[in-house]
């Protein structure tokens, strides 16, 4: 009987370690500072590809692939400018687990989407506006697997 229960507890615990754990930071990938972003589904590209504008011969679009030159790893397009991103998505095996979009003419990301890889929402969902008086207002909504759970501001 005693054997029986240690191994059920030895199952217990070694099923929990190989369980994904779920890890929502700021992170730096390529040039850009991304919040929220789920590290849990980072991985290093094979290549990357980064794609000039032919007006100002400023970077246009970063895109990193896998081994098969499948998209895999972070999109970023960016704005006129070229100095400034405008949208970034994050791709975990064929599916966007991350999208971010920016203020114009800002580094600073105005929505943060997660997702899992099944295409449902998970994590930290964020929701920016700007103040008059500067700086801005900020609503955070976390989902866990398509649940919503309850929101708070900041």
């Amino acid at each position: 009987m005693k054997k029986s229960v240690l191994l059920f507890i030895l199952l217990i615990f070694s099923i929990a370690s190989f369980a994904q754990k779920k890890n929502y930071t700021t992170k730096i990938v390529g040039n850009w500072k991304l919040e929220k972003f789920p590290v849990h589904y980072f991985i290093s590209p094979a290549k990357v590809f980064k794609e000039n504008t032919a007006q100002n011969h400023r970077l246009g679009e970063y895109h990193e692939v896998d081994k098969n030159g499948e998209a895999n790893g972070l999109y970023v397009l960016m704005r006129a400018n070229g100095i400034n991103p405008s949208y970034a998505s994050y791709t975990y095996k064929g599916v966007i687990v991350y999208r971010a979009n920016f203020f114009p003419g800002s580094n600073i990301i105005q929505k943060i989407q997660n997702m899992n890889s099944d295409d449902i929402l998970d994590g930290p969902q964020i929701e920016r506006t700007l103040k008059d008086g500067g700086g801005y207002n900020e609503v955070v909504t976390v989902y866990v697997n398509g649940d919503i759970k309850p929101t708070y501001k900041k």
